[in-house]
């Protein structure tokens, strides 16, 4: 990290970032940026969230060694905010009530494909890989534990066994 710190925190940054477009959508953070745009108003406010967003990402791409895309999470909840705001002021202006619903099944259509899946059968969701490695594929992920009691049971009515783990 101290040889190239510049290096190392643009790794992590592009990491990060990616795995933001990734869970948040693209088109979500349009909506959130566009909060500055559609109204004037509440600028100091918006501008804090924004600020509320950026400081804690940036500081983790500085000092996170090791990171994960569940990391981010918290760090996106102002954003939803502005994505509210934002959303809030297309259904005002859209005065019509099929404008309105076609505006918010648009909208929430975004996060249903990927919920769905994540929900019912994670290894297809739109993750990042190593969430899928972590979860689905790798050895934290638990996958196969029940086999494992399954055959150390086994093998224990029949014979003597030792067992260890690392750490």
């Amino acid at each position: 990290w101290l040889q190239h710190p510049f290096a190392y925190f643009f790794n992590n940054l592009s990491a990060l970032t990616n795995w933001l477009i990734i869970y948040a959508t693209f088109p979500f953070l349009i909506i959130t940026v566009s909060s500055f745009l559609v109204s004037k108003k509440y600028f100091k406010e918006k501008l804090l969230l924004l600020v509320w967003f950026i400081v804690p990402f940036i500081v983790s791409a500085l000092f996170f060694k090791l990171a994960y895309p569940r990391h981010i999470l918290f760090t996106t909840m102002p954003l939803l905010v502005l994505g509210a705001y934002s959303l809030y002021y297309m259904l005002y202006f859209a005065k019509k009530l099929y404008l309105q619903m076609i505006i918010l099944i648009v909208f929430l259509s975004m996060f249903v494909v990927n919920d769905y899946f994540i929900i019912t059968d994670f290894a297809k969701a739109k993750v990042p890989i190593s969430d899928l490695g972590q979860y689905i594929r790798g050895w934290p992920s638990g996958v196969g534990v029940k086999e494992t009691i399954n055959f150390i049971s086994e093998k224990s009515k029949t014979e003597k066994i030792f067992i260890a783990t690392e750490g």
